[in-house]
């Protein structure tokens, strides 16, 4: 029996993000997401986000949606939460201790 976890990757940039396209960029790689649009203040600064939630049965399914995502998207870093077992900077998950610290 295999099990699946639940996981949210919320990803965010300075410019717009259409979180359709990017289910559908997602899709055409066969990942299959729930998205939701956000947009923050940080500071003085709007960014532009989508919360992406599945399910998984691995970290290499982690890892293959976040590798995707940073290079189509052009993106440093996303925060990660594992359900009941994660919460904190997606590079820190995959590979320890790559996230910048401020």
């Amino acid at each position: 029996m295999s099990l699946t976890v639940s996981t949210s990757l919320a990803i965010s940039r300075n410019e717009p993000l259409n979180c359709g396209k990017v289910v559908d960029f997602l899709a055409r790689a066969g990942i299959i997401t729930d998205a939701t649009s956000n947009v923050s203040l940080m500071g003085d600064r709007k960014e532009y986000g989508c919360r992406l939630v599945r399910g998984v049965h691995s970290k290499s399914e982690i890892e293959k949606q976040w590798v995707l995502l940073r290079d189509e998207y052009n993106l440093e870093c996303a925060h990660l939460t594992v359900l009941g077992m994660y919460d904190g900077c997606v590079l820190n998950y995959l590979a320890p201790s790559r996230c910048k610290v401020k």
